[in-house]
């Protein structure tokens, strides 16, 4: 058999790899490198893109093995299994109404690697993801790849990476409300999977793990948590009221409050579009002849007021209500502001201990009095009004969505820095909390995305499926509310979803360094020169930040910038806790 001429190289997880050569720009420096260098924290995920190309014919049944990854001075070690490969998979996308570098196929999903034939004159990329345990000891850790073709030569390179000497938390500082549908015109999710039962829930749980994996931790419209006819039913008890009957949900219910999860129970999503509230809350259909009257209708009231009542009360029992809040209303429009106050009234009234949610582009004084969360898009953030807000009590979250804009958005055709970009946005701007609509809209009849066929049913998404990405709502957009995808044995996931992770532990480094530049004034007095010049050179670091971002739509998108930024910001780190570690600071006269 003739070995076949191939070349490899490396890329980090910034840049999004075309499979056509030509439309790569700035990519000659990738190939040919005999090393890729990493730097990660304890309990942090790091990627990296290796990628492969041959003019000289197609490769066959290439396979990757990469190595434990070995620290030379105490032999400890992170287990290759700690190591994961996928393959980088592409759709085709459609001409949107904003720019974009190319119309065509486009990476995102990413499919578990294994042994894969390579077309001639095509780039693939192989996704490549490392953990770094909480456990490991900080110091360089060396390991190697090894890539074989069945009709190539074997390759070897090295892999090293650097483990910096402090760790991220397992829970995030900052809220992640996205959600996870399974209706059958908004996912077809029961089409993908056609289970029930037990089964079913398990497969739910899958989806859970990947959400809670890449840090999301909240579910904004509760699907799940009070929407799902399979999970959960409305009866009447022996006094006439209504109540919810939990034994479908109990189950799946707790294995979200083990995983971290904050959710909604709130049943109606109150919107300007009253058909569109019960096509997505189908346990409020009785109601569903009453239209545009729900926002006058006391019988319905009294029904929502005794279902959250009933979930109030089981969730007491269950020791979960601190895990609980009430998002009321979906992109309030002004002239349903009265309804909204209202409604958050209502839930207050029903259930005082319960934060509710609601979102509007504008928020007049007599309509936040009684709502403790604002949602508004980022695109019209404002940080005067944000302030005011804060001043009052109030929370804010942000969120993106899917018109076009000259903001960060989560589309497939904008660029890898833009998911990334949004937390440092988030730390920028004091959020509290970063939402997004839905993960998995992958059959939409609403909106125009259509991709089940009863031969997608068990087997989903593979390399070779055809996949609409053309989101057609109020604009016709790439792969809005499509992180995650149907695979056979569970989701498939996607370079976007890898991105908001880094982005998330992006937060967390710029959060930690604000909390050691803190413990740092107490301990630094006015009289030590050393310490006050660390204090000064952390808060510089921390400014960083701010030459990134000088607006919500004007934001740094050079990939290198921004890794640059955020290993200055793990040196400050780590100078600041070897100093106090060492007692060049801490025995410093208090302030």
């Amino acid at each position: 058999m003739k070995n076949i001429a191939y070349k490899i190289g490396f890329e980090g997880s910034l840049k999004k790899i075309f499979r056509e050569p030509e439309l790569n720009k700035q990519l000659e420096s990738c190939w040919n490198k005999t090393s890729i260098a990493l730097s990660a924290c304890r309990n942090e995920y790091e990627n990296f893109q290796i990628l492969l190309y041959s003019q000289d014919g197609a490769l066959e049944n290439v396979s990757i093995e990469i190595s434990d990854l070995v620290n030379g001075n105490n032999n400890s070690r992170i287990d290759h299994r700690n190591i994961s490969k996928y393959q980088v998979g592409y759709l085709k996308t459609e001409k949107p109404p904003y720019p974009v570098e190319h119309v065509g196929f486009w990476p995102d999903p990413l499919f578990p690697f294994d042994a894969l034939c390579i077309k001639q004159g095509l780039i693939q990329p192989i996704w490549i993801t490392v953990y770094v345990p909480k456990e490991s000891p900080a110091g360089h850790y060396y390991g190697s790849i090894r890539i074989k073709p069945a009709n190539g030569v074997e390759k070897k390179v090295a892999l090293n990476i650097k483990i910096r000497d402090f760790e991220i938390p397992e829970k995030s500082h900052l809220l992640l409300p996205f959600d996870f549908n399974t209706r059958d015109d908004m996912s077809a999710f029961d089409k993908f999977y056609p289970l029930e039962g037990d089964d079913r829930t398990e497969m739910l749980k899958k989806y859970l793990d990947y959400l809670a994996d890449h840090k999301i931790n909240s579910l904004i419209y509760g699907y799940l948590t009070c929407r799902d006819e399979k999970l959960l039913s409305i009866r009447r008890n022996a006094k006439g009221a209504y109540e919810y009957d939990f034994a479908k949900l109990e189950n799946l219910l707790e294995y979200i409050v083990q995983k971290g999860f904050s959710f909604n129970i709130f049943i109606p999503d109150y919107c300007k579009n009253t058909k569109c509230t019960f096509i997505i809350n189908p346990l409020l259909k009785d109601y569903a002849h009453l239209g545009d009257k729900i926002f006058t209708s006391p019988e319905f009231e009294k029904t929502i007021v005794e279902l959250l009542q009933s979930y109030v009360a089981f969730l007491k029992k269950k020791g979960w209500l601190d895990r609980a809040y009430c998002s009321t209303w979906d992109e309030a429009p002004p002239k349903y502001y009265e309804h909204a106050k209202h409604i958050n009234k209502m839930v207050k009234e029903a259930a005082p201990t319960l934060e509710t949610s609601m979102s509007s582009n504008t928020y007049p004084d007599d309509l936040i009095a009684n709502a403790d969360i604002l949602v508004t898009h980022l695109a019209l953030y404002d940080e005067n009004i944000a302030g005011k807000l804060r001043g009052k009590g109030k929370k804010i979250w942000c969120y993106v969505s899917n018109a076009p804009c000259d903001h960060p958005a989560l589309y497939i055709d904008y660029p890898a820095v833009d998911p990334r970009i949004l937390f440092w946005m988030s730390w920028k701007y004091q959020l509290d909390g970063f939402v997004y609509w839905n993960v998995n809209a992958w059959h939409y009849q609403l909106l125009g995305v259509q991709n089940y066929s009863a031969d997608k049913a068990g087997i989903g998404l593979t390399p070779d499926t055809p996949w609409n990405v053309h989101h057609k709502a109020r604009y016709a957009v790439n792969g809005c509310g499509t992180l995650v995808y149907p695979g056979k044995d569970g989701p498939i996931g996607s370079i976007r979803m890898e991105l908001i992770r880094d982005g998330v532990e992006d937060y967390e480094y710029l959060w930690l360094l604000n909390h050691e530049i803190e413990e740092l004034k107490k301990m630094v007095g006015d009289k030590n020169d050393a310490g006050q010049k660390l204090l000064e050179e952390s808060e510089a670091v921390l400014e960083i930040v701010n030459k990134l971002i000088t607006s919500n739509k004007i934001y740094e998108n050079n990939p290198e910038k921004l890794i640059g930024a955020r290993e200055r910001i793990g040196d400050q780190i780590e100078k600041i806790i070897n100093s106090i570690d060492s007692k060049e600071v801490s025995a410093c006269p208090m302030k």
